[in-house]
C-alpha cells in the first residue's frame, strides 16, 4: 500500500475507516483499542522543526473522550515518549491483543513531512510522507524517529487480514505544494516542514524498529483506500493545517488542531445529528466538516474519506454510552497588536490580550489598519482604533453562532464559487437542508456592522417548502472589505419579534445583539443555523 493513503490522510488527512467488507461490518460490535500520540516539544537539533503548542493538548483530549466511553486499552504517547520504537511497539501490541470484529484507533497529533521519493517511484508529486516523531533529524540517530506512509498503509492491510478496522486519525499537514509566505505580522503554529527529506529512510532502520511481519511496498502510489479503513484529514490535499484558540471545558482558550478538537467533541456525542444514540459515519462526517469550515472561517477545508461513503457505522463502543458534551463556552477574543502600540489600545470589551505567539484569534496592525486572522488571512480593512469594537464583537458574535450551529447546521454556499469577491460584483447565497420553513438571513460585515437582508416584507415572512433550497441573487459586493459573515436561520415557527428586533439593528455596529436576539426566542423553537464566511475585496486588489 503506497502513499495514497497519506496524500488523502497525512497530508493534513485525518482518515476514519469504513468497513464494507460483509467479513468486517460487526466491527462496531467488537472491543476498541486505541494508540493516542501528541507531540508538541520536538528536540529539532537542526531547526527544521518548530515546537507545536497544541497536539498535546488534543491526545489528551481524545484520549479523555475515550476513557469516557469505557476503552480501556489505550496507549497513550506524548512528546519524548513518541519514538519510533514506541509507536511501533504500541501499534504491534494492539493489534496482537486485537480480534476479528475489533476496531483499532491510531491518532496522531504534530508535524508531518515529505522525502523526495525514488526515481523509479509512481508518486503523483514526486514525494513520499511521513509522520515526524519526537527526535526526527535529517542526518544523526533521530534519523529513524518517523512513520513512513507506505509502512502505514501495510500495517491497515495487516489489520484487514485478521479481521480488524482501523480509525486513523492524523491531525498534521506536510504538504508544501501551495505553501506561500506567512503574514510576518502573525505568527500561526502550522503542523508542517517545509524541508523535504532525501535518501531512504527505511534503509537506516535495524532490524528492532521494523513493524513486525509488514510487508512494505514503497514504489507506488494505489488509489484506492483500503475497505477495513475510515479516514478523516484535518485538511484537503497540498494544504496547511493550523493550530487554532478553541475553548476547553472551562471555557478557557486553548490551542488545537480543529480536526482533534471536533473529532472528540463529535464522539461524545456531539455529531449525533439525529440524537438516537447511534454515531454514524456520515453524521460524522458532516458535524466534523462544518464545525472546522465555521471554526476557521472557511480557510480549512478536511479531507474525509472512506471505501464506501454510504454505508453507517455505529461508531460508538456502546450504542448510547455517549452524550452529549456541554455547550461551547462564549469567551473573550484573543487580540494581540502588531508593534508596541499595545498600551494605547481603547478600552474593548470581550478582549484578552496576548502576543502574537500566544494562539491570538486576530491581530491588528495599527499602521495600516488591517486586522489579520490568527491564521493568516486579512479579514478587516482600515480599522483604527475607534472601529476595533466592532470588529471584536463581530469575532466574539462568530463564536456565539459557532456553538448555536455546531449541533444543528444549515447549508450555505455563493455562487459563484470564489474564494473572493471583488467590488461591484454580485454573488448569489444558496441555502440548502432547511427542514423548517421560516426563514431569516443577516450578515455581519468585517467592520462588525449588521446588513439585515430577510425577510423584507410579510410575504417572504411566511412559510416557504424546506424540501426546496432557498436562492436570494444578486447581492451587491461593497465596502467594507474583508470577511463578513453570512448567518441563515431556518426555524418551525415564526419568530416576528426576532425579525422585527434583528431589523432594528441594520446599520449598526451591535454585532454581539444578533446572536443574543437569536437565543433568546430560539429557546421555545426548533431550528438550523449555517454561517458562511465571504471574503471580499477592492476591485485591482492582489487577492482579487
Amino acid at each position: 500500500m503506497a502513499s495514497a493513503l497519506l496524500a488523502g490522510s497525512l497530508a493534513g488527512a485525518a482518515l476514519l475507516g469504513m468497513v464494507s467488507d460483509p467479513a468486517l461490518a460487526q466491527a462496531q460490535a467488537g472491543e476498541w483499542r486505541a494508540v493516542v500520540v501528541g507531540i508538541d516539544d520536538y528536540r529539532d537539533p537542526e531547526g527544521i522543526l518548530s515546537d507545536l503548542s497544541g497536539a498535546v493538548n488534543d491526545a489528551r483530549d481524545i484520549a479523555e473522550t475515550l476513557r469516557t466511553l469505557g476503552i480501556t486499552d489505550l496507549s497513550v504517547l506524548l512528546d519524548d515518549q513518541a519514538t519510533r520504537g514506541a509507536v511501533v511497539g504500541a501499534w504491534d501490541r494492539a493489534l496482537a491483543r486485537a480480534h476479528p470484529g475489533d476496531l483499532l484507533l491510531l491518532t496522531y497529533a504534530g508535524h508531518g513531512m515529505q522525502r523526495v521519493a525514488a526515481v523509479d517511484s509512481e508518486e503523483a508529486d514526486g514525494y513520499d510522507e511521513f509522520l515526524a516523531l519526537h527526535a526526527f533529524e535529517r542526518r544523526g540517530p533521530g534519523r529513524q524517529d518517523f512513520i513512513l506512509d507506505d509502512e502505514i498503509g501495510a500495517f491497515v492491510d495487516k489489520a484487514g487480514d485478521k479481521g480488524v478496522t482501523v480509525a486513523l486519525v492524523v491531525d498534521a499537514c506536510h504538504s508544501g505544494t501551495t505553501f506561500r509566505a506567512v503574514d510576518r505580522r502573525v505568527r500561526p503554529r502550522y503542523r508542517f516542514s517545509n524541508v523535504k527529506v532525501e535518501g531512504d529512510l527505511m534503509a537506516d532502520l535495524d532490524e528492532s524498529m521494523l513493524f513486525e511481519g509488514l510487508d512494505v511496498d514503497s514504489g507506488g502510489a494505489e488509489e484506492t483506500i483500503a475497505d477495513n479503513l475510515f479516514s478523516f484529514s484535518a485538511v484537503l490535499d497540498d494544504s496547511l493545517a493550523p493550530e487554532i484558540a478553541l475553548p476547553d471545558e472551562s471555557g478557557q482558550a486553548v490551542p488545537r488542531g480543529a480536526l482533534s478538537y471536533y473529532f472528540a467533541r463529535g464522539l461524545r456525542g456531539a455529531a449525533d445529528a439525529d440524537r438516537d444514540g447511534v454515531l454514524r459515519f456520515d453524521e460524522f462526517k458532516d458535524y466534523i466538516i462544518r464545525n472546522i469550515r465555521t471554526a476557521t472561517q472557511g480557510q480549512q477545508i478536511p479531507s474525509i474519506v472512506a471505501s464506501d461513503e454510504n454505508w453507517h457505522a455505529d461508531l460508538s463502543p456502546a450504542a448510547g454510552a455517549h452524550s452529549s458534551p456541554a455547550p461551547m463556552p462564549d469567551r473573550p477574543i484573543r487580540l494581540a497588536v502588531h508593534g508596541e502600540v499595545a498600551a494605547r489600545l481603547p478600552p474593548l470589551e470581550g478582549v484578552q490580550v496576548v502576543a502574537v505567539t500566544e494562539t491570538p484569534d486576530i491581530v491588528w496592525d495599527p499602521a495600516t489598519g488591517d486586522v489579520i486572522s490568527g491564521i493568516d488571512t486579512v479579514v478587516a480593512e482600515d480599522i483604527d482604533a475607534d472601529a476595533l469594537q466592532g470588529v471584536v464583537s463581530k469575532a466574539r458574535a462568530h463564536l456565539r453562532f459557532a456553538a448555536l450551529a455546531e449541533m444543528a447546521p444549515l447549508t450555505i454556499a455563493a455562487s459563484p464559487p470564489k474564494p473572493t469577491y471583488a467590488d461591484g460584483e454580485l454573488v448569489t447565497l444558496i441555502m440548502d437542508d432547511l427542514t423548517y420553513p421560516y426563514l431569516t438571513l443577516v450578515n455581519l460585515a468585517n467592520d462588525g456592522t449588521v446588513q439585515f437582508l430577510y425577510p423584507l416584507d410579510a410575504v417572504e415572512a411566511g412559510p416557504r417548502d424546506p424540501a426546496e433550497p432557498f436562492i436570494l441573487e444578486d447581492i451587491l459586493v461593497g465596502r467594507p472589505y474583508g470577511a463578513d459573515l453570512l448567518v441563515g436561520l431556518a426555524t418551525d415557527r415564526p419568530l416576528p419579534d426576532m425579525v422585527e428586533a434583528l431589523r432594528g439593528l441594520d446599520g449598526t455596529t451591535r454585532a454581539l445583539d444578533v446572536p443574543d436576539r437569536m437565543e433568546e426566542r430560539l429557546r421555545s423553537a426548533s431550528y438550523r443555523l449555517g454561517l458562511f464566511a465571504l471574503y471580499t475585496c477592492a476591485q485591482g486588489a492582489p487577492q482579487c
